[in-house]
This record gives structure tokens, C-alpha cells and sequence, in this order.
């Protein structure tokens, strides 16, 4: 027995086959379901389809795990609801190509972190919902995924390689390909391209703005920001409205207007110039409008109204 202990305390538990998945902590309670393994299990591309050969099991991380693989990066997944990664290492001639599949649980979520770490800049591409690439990364998004895919080699161009595994598991994803659907109501006009995104806490710095979907846009080369936060009902929206005029009073000042429609414009000393107005479901927040900004709200109330 004591011998048996000290081999123990030496080697590790592993030595007597004591250590589980990566994705287990303690006899009792995996920290990745088995359900959601199994999903992300059945998303990774077929190695021979590839010629590829795929190097040891696949690895799953969830939320209590997640740092131990990307470290600072994890609070960025969490704070969108993360559920589970799934990360495998490919080998195909002397390309090494990594892929890793973030569950983000449901569609807005995976935009938002997804939109969070894309660049206007990047090289996007026609891969699932919305996709870029560079000569040695290729991300997509599609459904309630987040796809992120690298490789390197010294003698292989990787693009082809990584294309091919993305076109796997997208097809695998097999769900509706389109963004989501508050994306198309941002207003084309003067839009800043692939600047939407969706933020779960705090936008502007207000939680009880959350969860918004916003977007840059240019006028006479000023920036301005367009925030739709989205309540569950018409009330919710309002109650909004009130509530950021009250934090634009406290460090500035707050009027409301009746055209173009009714609502509050200001400033505060943190956000700047602010137009607010309720319309449906969306408390409807301008950052720095331009001048006059009539045209721009109406087009904006416009589009939400086709929406209903």
C-alpha cells in the first residue's frame, strides 16, 4: 500500500489511469456535458477526406477550463455565455492545421464574439454566416458557432488547406447561413462595412442597455454609432429611453424632442452628442448624429417598422 502511494505521489494519478478527459474534474461531474462533446465531436472534419491524419482525440474545455487554453482571452467567451470548445490538431504533409470550435450556445452570442475579435480590414470570405482569412488563419461564424481555424507549414501554401476544412465543418454546422436577423436592420446608408456587432453587457457602459446590437457609420467624415438595445417589449424600450436620460442629465443635459420622432437629445460628458427615442421593442441610441439628423432617424425608424 505504501509503495502503491509513493508511485502515486511521483508519477501523478495518470500513472493508475486515474485521470479523465480534460474535460472531467472528479469522479462526479464533467465539466463539458457529454451532449455537448458529442456535437462538437461530430463537427470536426473527416481526416482521411483531407488526407490528413488527426493527431490524439479531440480536446473539450467549458467555461471553468477555458483559460488553461486561451488564458486572458477566456473572459471575452464567458462574457457572451460560452458552452464548450472543441480542439483538435490535424497533420497533413508538414502543414499542421489547428481547429477549434467554440459553442457559444446560440446565434447572437457567437456573432458577438465572433464581431468582437473581426477586424472592418480583414479579408472576409464567403464562409459560413460571415467569415475572413489571412495566409495562415481562417474564423467563420455559422449558427451558434464560432469557428477558428490555423496552420502552418514551410514547404505548403495553407490557404487550400484551410479552406477545405472550413467547407467540412461548415457543411457538418448545416444550419441557416445568415446573420442575425437585427444585422439587416441597420440602415445602409453612410454604414461603416462589418462594423456590427452585438454586446451582451453594458453597452455604453450602461447594463441596463443590455444586450444591443450596434453599428459605425460615417457622415461628412465624422463617426457616429448607432445602438439598438433590444428589450422583450415595447415598455422595456421606453423604460430605457428614461433611464440613459436620467445618466445623460447627471454630467450634462437632456431635452426631449417631438420631431422627428418623439424622444431626448443631449450630451454627456462621456458619451458626447446623444439623439434617444423608443420604437417597438428597441430603445434606439445615436452616439454623435450628424447635422441635421433628421434624415438619418427617419431612416432608421423606416427600417424598424418594416421589421413588424
Amino acid at each position: 500500500m505504501i509503495t502503491t502511494l509513493l508511485f502515486v505521489l511521483l508519477c501523478g494519478p495518470a500513472a493508475l489511469g486515474l485521470v479523465q478527459d480534460r474535460a472531467e474534474s472528479g469522479p462526479e461531474a464533467p465539466l463539458v456535458p457529454e451532449e455537448a462533446r458529442a456535437r462538437l465531436e461530430s463537427l470536426l472534419p473527416d481526416a482521411g477526406a483531407q488526407g490528413a491524419s488527426r493527431d490524439g482525440v479531440m480536446a473539450a474545455y467549458g467555461p471553468a477550463t477555458l483559460y488553461e487554453y486561451i488564458d486572458g482571452a477566456a473572459e471575452g467567451f464567458i462574457a457572451y455565455d460560452f458552452v464548450a470548445l472543441g480542439h483538435a490538431a490535424y497533420k497533413k504533409g508538414d502543414a499542421e492545421v489547428t481547429v477549434d470550435i467554440y459553442d457559444m450556445g446560440q446565434a447572437d452570442n457567437a456573432f458577438g464574439v465572433y464581431s468582437s475579435e473581426r477586424s472592418p480590414e480583414s479579408d472576409f470570405i464567403n464562409m459560413g454566416a460571415e467569415g475572413y482569412r489571412s495566409d495562415s488563419v481562417l474564423n467563420f461564424l455559422q449558427g451558434r458557432y464560432y469557428v477558428k481555424l490555423s496552420a502552418f507549414s514551410e514547404k505548403q501554401k495553407t490557404r487550400q488547406i484551410l479552406e477545405a476544412f472550413a467547407r467540412d465543418i461548415s457543411r457538418r454546422i448545416g444550419v441557416d447561413l445568415s446573420l442575425p436577423k437585427e444585422i439587416a436592420l441597420f440602415p445602409r446608408s453612410g454604414l461603416k462595412k462589418h462594423t456590427e456587432t452585438f454586446i451582451r453587457q453594458a453597452p455604453l457602459g450602461y447594463e441596463f442597455l443590455s444586450p444591443a446590437y450596434s453599428a459605425k457609420y460615417s457622415f461628412g467624415g465624422k463617426e457616429m454609432t448607432l445602438l439598438l438595445s433590444v428589450g422583450g417589449a415595447e415598455t422595456d424600450a421606453m423604460e430605457r429611453v428614461e433611464l440613459l436620460r436620467e445618466q445623460v442629465s447627471k454630467s450634462g443635459e437632456a431635452t426631449s424632442v417631438e420631431a422627428p420622432t418623439a424622444g431626448f437629445k443631449g450630451s454627456s460628458r462621456y458619451q458626447g452628442n446623444i439623439f434617444a427615442f423608443p420604437r417597438g421593442v428597441y430603445a434606439v441610441i445615436l452616439v454623435e448624429p450628424p447635422e441635421p439628423p433628421g434624415p438619418v432617424i427617419n431612416e432608421i425608424v423606416a427600417a424598424l417598422d418594416r421589421s413588424n
